[in-house]
């Protein structure tokens, strides 16, 4: 059974079929100013690690979730914006509508001398209330 539990504030249709088109036409779904609104404060409460996926990637890259919003804060912009894309959390929903982007930046990775390009995929949705930012992915692009 196809779980159509949309958590998101966006509130198009949820995709009906596993084979159904997830790709989400027109701007991003949610303004940045709202989502830098949800992390003004940096309290980690206000980001949500919505997949396993999430987890594991923001682990490997020594990431915890005050470290994902400082990165949110410091590199998102409208430039970076990919398209819109409906998110399964686990097989059988529930669904998040997502903003995708890919990010890159200067870092200084913790086993290398000098700051390297990096390159992050993003997908982010704003929950049904607009109180928290759910993230469904962050990482490289050889990850996807």
């Amino acid at each position: 059974m196809v779980n159509l539990i949309n958590v998101s504030k966006y509130t198009g249709e949820v995709p009906t079929t596993k084979k159904a088109d997830r790709k989400i036409k027109g701007e991003p779904l949610y303004n940045l100013d709202d989502i830098f609104g949800i992390l003004e404060t940096k309290d980690s409460t206000k980001l949500v690690l919505w997949t396993r996926k999430c987890v594991k990637d923001l682990q490997k890259l020594g990431y915890d979730s005050n470290d994902a919003i400082d990165f949110l804060r410091t590199y998102l912009n409208s430039r970076n914006y990919k398209c819109s894309e409906w998110c399964e959390q686990k097989p059988e929903g529930p669904w998040a509508a997502c903003d995708v982007y890919f990010v890159r930046h200067k870092e200084k990775p913790k086993h290398a001398n000098n700051e390297m390009i990096m390159e992050t995929y993003i997908k982010l949705a704003i929950n049904k209330l607009g109180t928290v930012i759910l993230l469904i992915s962050f990482h490289p692009p050889e990850d996807k």
